[in-house]
């Protein structure tokens, strides 16, 4: 009878030291995180000696390709009278001067605007095109 409180004592005081110390491995995880501090001077480097955009391969849907700057400027009006499209682009190839539409990462999403233009009827010459796109800016 004399050993039952002290093994309520004993027990109590070892479960409190145990579940203590498990709390605290549980709840405050340490990592420790070991890395060179080259590796932030090559990421500032590398940013550092690009001044251009970065880039990727994409697609364009392209409305018109020909050597009359009158006609592709024509062409880009009347596109944007019914279309509303920020990405359009006029470019002049000598001899020739494009208008092209929109940065789509894969021909799959160049697609839907090509059908479109090709159901609307309203422009000849659709054709999708692979083109430099630039990333937007984060």
């Amino acid at each position: 009878m004399k050993f039952i409180p002290f093994l309520i004592v004993f027990l109590f005081a070892f479960n409190s030291i145990v579940f203590s110390q498990a709390d605290s491995f549980f709840l405050t995880p340490k990592v420790k995180i070991c890395k060179d501090e080259k590796i932030d001077t090559l990421i500032s480097r590398l940013y550092s000696n690009t001044d251009e955009k970065p880039t990727i391969n994409g697609y364009r849907v392209q409305i018109y390709s020909g050597s009359v700057r009158k006609d592709a400027l024509k062409v880009k009006s009347d596109f944007l009278e019914k279309y509303s499209s920020p990405d359009i682009y006029f470019d002049y190839d000598q001899p020739n001067y494009k208008v092209r539409i929109g940065d789509f990462r894969n021909k799959i999403e160049a697609q839907k605007l090509y059908h479109q233009l090709l159901n609307d009827g309203d422009f000849n010459a659709v054709l999708i095109v692979p083109d430099v796109i630039f990333l937007p800016e984060l």
